[in-house]
């Protein structure tokens, strides 16, 4: 009798003991598609917030820029697809780049069924999720060194503009991807987001991102207002970010 009780307790024991590390790796599983709340900070899968947020590569002299595209409709409800392209230089070979997966601003604020809201995802067929190329445009991952997940969460970061302005960033969690030797241009690609026009026919397009950016609309578009900002960040090393809100109609929808 008293072995088993003896045996019991050490069960327990052992119960306890599994279950204190499993929260201890649970708290710093980077993986799960949910808002912290605070700038700088990651929720992990027991809702604590730990520091988190933006890094960046200090060994790494390459200077970043972003392209964002927006293309022509896909489906009869006008959605158009956004595609970021982070381009990446340096004059020696790049080893490694930070992937972010840059959002629309009112991300957060999606309503997938209802027919009017400014964004809906893009579908699987047209998706590209993080595609990282050379200036030739083949694949220059180094997958010998590469162990990142895909699934991540989203950081939310309130920069402010001119006026006081507060405007809110919104990226996947950084992953930095290994390039192959001897590569000195590198295209980040990543298409997860489409506008939908309002019930005026509208797209907004409201961005902001750690890099300058340039904005490239369909062919037929018009634009009917423009706004471009410098705004200062709370986060180390990513002092400055930069924000554009454009309206705009495609010219087959214009009544």
């Amino acid at each position: 009798m008293k072995t088993r009780y003896k045996i019991s307790i050490l069960l327990v024991i052992a119960s306890m003991a599994i279950v204190t590390i499993l929260i201890s790796l649970f708290s710093h599983y980077d993986k799960i598609d949910i808002f912290c709340g605070e700038a700088n900070y990651l929720q992990t899968l027991f809702d604590k917030c730990r520091s988190g947020g933006p890094i960046t590569i200090l060994t790494e002299q390459h200077t970043s820029k972003i392209i964002i595209s927006v293309g022509n409709p896909i489906d009869s409800i006008g959605l158009v697809p956004i595609v970021t392209t982070q381009i990446s230089t340096s004059t020696q070979p790049i080893t490694k780049i930070i992937d972010r997966t840059y959002h629309p601003t009112n991300y957060g604020n999606r309503q997938p069924d209802e027919i009017g809201t400014s964004w809906e995802l893009i579908p699987d067929p047209l998706r590209i999720d993080m595609e990282v190329v050379g200036e030739n445009n083949i694949d220059v991952i180094d997958r010998t060194k590469a162990s990142f997940g895909r699934i991540q969460p989203l950081y939310e970061t309130l920069v402010t503009c001119s006026d006081n302005t507060t405007v809110k960033i919104l990226y996947g969690a950084p992953i930095i991807v290994p390039i192959k030797e001897g590569i000195y241009g590198v295209l980040d690609r990543n298409s997860v987001d489409g506008l939908l026009p309002n019930d005026n026919g509208e797209y907004v397009l409201d961005f902001v991102s750690f890099f300058k950016q340039e904005i490239e609309l369909p062919d037929d578009a018009i634009i009917l207002s423009s706004v471009n900002d410098t705004c200062s960040t709370p986060i180390q090393n990513h002092e400055v970010a930069y924000y554009d809100r454009i309206v705009f109609k495609l010219r087959e929808n214009e009544n």
